[in-house]
């Protein structure tokens, strides 16, 4: 099974389960017979353009957009860091990430949106991020999202 039946699946599981974790997501893809890392799911993710929301109850979950404003809004914020990133390089569990003067604060806002369950926080300056990450291996992943949101 390759990669347009993977992000079938995902659409699936999407649309029948409350999937609130990448962790919940790929066990769930276990179970249909896909065997990912979370790389590849957080990857699958953002090529799906899935967002989270919340339900009534208050839980975050997974979610298409509805309309077209979200993923407008979605492709809005990779935009904001392409033009706003001049640097990216992690320390251990931090990413490190310079930006042009004055628009530290708007990249962060807009990766805020986009970034996965493993970044614990982010704090901006006029033009320095620090994103705060549970492990070095999550870090290494975020500075690699952002590399390649940022290369286009």
């Amino acid at each position: 099974m390759g990669k347009k039946e993977r992000l079938s699946a995902i659409r699936k599981i999407v649309a029948e389960n409350s999937v609130s974790t990448q962790e919940e997501l790929i066990a769930l893809l276990g179970n249909a017979g896909f065997t990912v890392t979370q790389a590849t799911a957080s990857r699958d993710i953002n090529e799906l353009g899935l967002i989270k929301t919340m339900d009534s109850s208050g839980r975050s979950h997974y979610a298409f957009p509805e309309s077209g404003p979200a993923l407008v809004t979605i492709r809005r914020y990779k935009t904001i860091l392409r033009e706003s990133i001049v640097s990216c390089d992690t320390a251990q569990n931090l990413v490190v990430i310079k930006c042009h003067t004055g628009m530290g604060n708007a990249a962060c806002e807009s990766l805020d949106n986009i970034v996965d369950d493993d970044v614990v926080g982010t704090i901006a300056g006029d033009n320095t991020i620090f994103v705060a990450c549970r492990d070095a291996e999550t870090a290494v992943k975020t500075h690699d999202m952002i590399i390649r949101i940022i290369e286009g």
